[in-house]
């Protein structure tokens, strides 16, 4: 069931983005520390990662295909040459129809509505994938996300942002060179866990189990910043009951004003 479907779509709104990420800001370091060039050791321009965040849920019929298309690009780990980062977003506005979703969140949610608003839509929909930020798809259709994709590819200008993770113990230390000057940016935090199913017992999906992609467990800011460089260390809080061997720490960096994801990055854990 959908609340609504949209083909790709630019968000234009000036409708700010801060509550796109939620608790935990952290100070950013004004010494800053360099982040490596945009070019690999053999000379080559290295692609800048494609982001896909669905918002998806347990209790919605329609959205075990997108979650399932979502699981083959994140294990594909790149499409049209781009690498992918996939984040399985579970909106908790679902749980009151039959079932609780054990993955939802309220914050899932208020992320959704944010895009929502800048889109200009009516209101969210389920299954959605929102790609670098600015373009959304029906998240059931592989035609619709890799156009979005083509899309977003197309208008992005060639990034000089170059995004370093690196984990030392509980510590996530974030470096990032090549920022747009003046632009304020969000710098969020997602780990995501892959390979967790559940069985439903009641609502759409009642009696079916559902298998899913890199399911978001932690979601929080980390840092606001308009320099042109960054550097953060922030903790890390693992839940016993997570898999560690399917962990994944996503970081985005955000632009405020229009939600354009201007720079990512990924780690397993």
């Amino acid at each position: 069931m959908l609340l609504g479907a949209a083909a790709p779509t630019f968000a234009r709104s000036r409708v700010k983005l801060a509550a796109l990420g939620l608790a935990g800001l952290l100070i950013v370091s004004s010494r800053a520390a360099l982040g490596a060039s945009t070019e690999s050791p053999a000379g080559h321009t290295v692609t800048e990662p494609v982001v896909l965040e669905l918002f998806t849920s347990e209790g919605c019929s329609s959205c075990p295909p997108a979650d399932e298309l979502l699981a083959q690009l994140d294990a594909a780990g790149e499409v049209a040459g781009s690498p992918v980062i996939a984040l399985e977003m579970h909106v908790d506005y679902w749980d009151y129809l039959g079932w609780k979703d054990p993955f939802s969140s309220a914050v899932m949610s208020q992320r959704q509505q944010r895009y929502a608003a800048l889109l200009g839509a009516r209101g969210p929909y389920t299954p959605q994938v929102m790609v670098d930020g600015v373009f959304d798809a029906l998240g059931s259709s592989r035609a619709r996300v890799e156009a979005a994709i083509a899309a977003s590819r197309s208008v992005r200008s060639r990034s000089k942002v170059h995004v370093q993770l690196a984990r030392s113990g509980d510590v996530l230390s974030v470096k990032a060179a090549g920022l747009p000057k003046d632009t304020p940016l969000i710098v969020l935090l997602a780990v995501t866990e892959r390979k967790l199913q559940t069985k439903v017992a009641r609502g759409e999906n009642a009696g079916r189990t559902l298998l899913h992609g890199p399911v978001v467990r932690q979601w929080k800011v980390l840092a606001k910043t308009a320099g042109s460089q960054l550097g953060v260390q922030a903790p890390l809080s693992l839940a016993a009951e997570w898999n560690q061997s399917a962990l994944r720490a996503v970081v985005l960096l955000q632009a405020e004003s229009d939600g354009h994801i201007v720079g990512a990055a990924a780690l397993s854990l």
